[in-house]
């Protein structure tokens, strides 16, 4: 009686430990292994296609977020050999506590999706992300579409292969710290516009500009020729 009631508690402890809050991927790096946990209520909007470390999520097309809102994924531990890879076609927030990831291959944090992404540091966390050396991409943090800033965190970047940064679209910041140690390339590039509304920015040991926005077609900051 005494074995099967442990049984039944530890039982009950995992189960409890398992749970996360709807609307919410956990992911959470150890060396060269990674555990993805999706919040039951999204479940099949969620496919992870995962190879150890190297964590790789799509979010479905069907999902609109228009009853239950965005998803956040929350990124935890450490890895010297791995990366959080995302697809979809919904806005979501990627929310920092405290990760220390390396991807020898490419970028640490890799968002396939063309709407805002909002990318939250968490408060009294410090997260490290380094890119490899690969020029396939722009960025150790590569974002397809708008990217915001938030939290009151730290982020650490290295950028190994061009940008620490990288946004296709607008980057706005507020309220966390970002430590840009060195890139290749500038520290923070986008195509749209950058607006910092407060927070803490360091960048150095860049090889090209600190901060460089470029826009396409015939849109001029009305500043230089090539819209630096």
């Amino acid at each position: 009686k005494k074995n099967l009631l442990t049984t039944i508690l530890l039982a009950f402890i995992g189960n409890y430990a398992l749970a996360i809050d709807n609307n919410t991927v956990e992911v959470t790096f150890n060396g060269s292994t990674a555990s993805v946990s999706v919040a039951s209520n999204i479940s099949s909007y969620v496919t992870n296609k995962s190879n150890g470390s190297h964590v790789s999520l799509v979010q479905s097309e069907s999902f609109t977020g228009n009853s239950i809102g965005e998803i956040t994924y929350i990124l935890k531990g450490s890895s010297t050999d791995g990366e959080f890879y995302l697809e979809g076609s919904y806005k979501c927030t990627v929310e920092l506590q405290g990760v220390t990831l390396t991807n020898p291959v490419g970028p640490a944090v890799n968002i396939q999706n063309g709407k805002r992404i909002k990318i939250s540091a968490k408060s009294g966390t410090t997260s490290t992300l380094t890119d490899g050396a690969n020029e396939t991409y722009n960025g150790c943090i590569h974002v397809k579409g708008h990217s915001e800033y938030k939290g009151k965190g730290t982020i650490n970047i290295v950028g190994k292969s061009r940008h620490a940064i990288y946004s296709k679209e607008y980057i706005q910041m507020k309220n966390l710290t970002i430590n840009v140690s060195s890139a290749v390339k500038d520290g923070i590039h986008c195509k749209e516009y950058f607006f910092m509304e407060n927070g803490t920015l360091n960048i150095s040991g860049v090889q090209d500009d600190g901060i460089q926005v470029e826009l396409d077609g015939q849109t001029s900051t009305g500043v230089t020729t090539d819209h630096e």
